[in-house]
């Protein structure tokens, strides 16, 4: 069976009006299988259960997350729905129940059903019927014919509105209408291709979802001479990064031992730059701030051996226009900034294979 619903939310908070669209395309076979396309505002999402397991499928980032886990048919599309929306699709995923109109009529000793009259929803003849709970009323309107559809759902949201006021002391009035029209409702047909998820080509299955960052701007030192400075080494020594042009392509890590993304970033930082120390690959890691101890503590519970140079007022920071750490940059034997990476992201270690091994190789990264 499958069915079409449009939920519209119309709100006025201190007389501001609010409108939200949803609209859901359901396919499912009773007992337990479901798809759902939910399109809202701002999102699509798309999620499908069956006798094994849940998936989830947010387009837009092209990344799904599958659980071994059985979710109900009628939890599935509260789950695929705002908040907001929620009491719109409460007598909705009864639909998905097994004898759905039985669980409408019979589903609590508190419910109250009453029978309003005959109207007619988009020339339909409808029975309007009104079902009372103790904390939840909601008026539905279902054909009047030897095979009855649910055709319109419209649930008092009174209790939502009392609720935003009560916990929102500033507003002064608040009135929410939302209405749910079922239409294509269709019995039978094929429906199992549409109930199987097979994930596109470029999706990503992932354990829980993640929105990409926006490509930054072009860093500002992009294909400049790096700017030259020397700093003592952790140990002795110093680093004199303009001794560096003809013979080393350096990496400059700059970083602090209470950064949490610089824990994460340096041991990949070391592991690839030590593929790559036969090219001439080297790594610095530029500590911000920070006393020998305590620096030294750190490598030693990471078991790290990493050159470690000390900038202990952050102005080489200021020179390489650190804005925040992590931040990594490559700097290509002719002494000139092939790349900046601020941040730790998922793709990091394959990000630096790939740029190391073009500047290996002589290329250019830096437009």
């Amino acid at each position: 069976m499958s069915f079409k619903a449009h939920i519209l939310f119309d709100g006025k908070f201190d007389g501001e009006e609010q409108t939200l669209v949803s609209d859901y395309d359901v396919v499912f076979k009773r007992p337990g299988q479901v798809a759902i396309q939910m399109t809202g505002p701002d999102m699509e999402m798309r999620y499908y259960t069956d006798a094994t397991s849940t998936t989830r499928y947010l387009p837009d980032i092209k990344q799904y997350v599958q659980i071994d886990e059985v979710v109900e048919p009628g939890v599935a599309i509260r789950n695929a729905t705002l908040k907001v929306l929620t009491p719109g699709v409460m007598i909705l995923s009864e639909i998905l129940m097994a004898d759905p109109f039985s669980a409408l009529i019979n589903a609590a000793d508190d419910q109250r059903v009453e029978f309003i009259g005959n109207e007619q929803v988009n020339g339909i003849d409808a029975n309007h019927i009104r079902f009372e709970y103790t904390d939840y009323l909601c008026e539905v309107w279902i054909e009047d014919s030897d095979e009855p559809k649910l055709l319109r759902i419209r649930p008092d949201m009174s209790i939502m509105a009392n609720d935003l006021l009560k916990r929102n002391n500033t507003m002064k009035s608040v009135e929410i209408d939302v209405n749910v029209t079922i239409t294509e409702q269709e019995s039978g047909g094929q429906v199992d291709a549409r109930l199987a998820f097979n994930p596109p080509a470029d999706a990503e299955k992932v354990d829980q979802f993640y929105r990409p960052a926006p490509e930054p701007e072009a860093h500002s030192l992009l294909g400049k001479i790096a700017p030259a400075f020397t700093l003592d080494l952790l140990g002795g020594g110093t680093l004199d990064i303009a001794s560096k042009i003809g013979k080393e392509i350096v990496i400059l890590d700059f970083w602090a031992t209470w950064c949490g993304p610089c824990r994460v970033a340096m041991p990949i930082l070391s592991k690839v730059s030590n593929e790559f120390s036969d090219e001439g690959v080297r790594l610095y890691a530029v500590n911000l701030e920070e006393e020998g101890a305590e620096i030294n503590k750190f490598l030693n519970k990471m078991n790290l051996e990493v050159t470690v140079a000390m900038d202990t007022d952050s102005s080489i920071a200021s020179l390489y226009k650190v804005s925040g750490i992590p931040q990594t940059v490559i700097i290509g034997i002719d002494g000139t900034v092939q790349v900046v990476h601020v941040g730790v992201g998922p793709n990091l270690e394959k990000e630096l294979r790939s740029e190391l091994s073009a500047l290996a190789k002589g290329e250019t990264l830096a437009d």
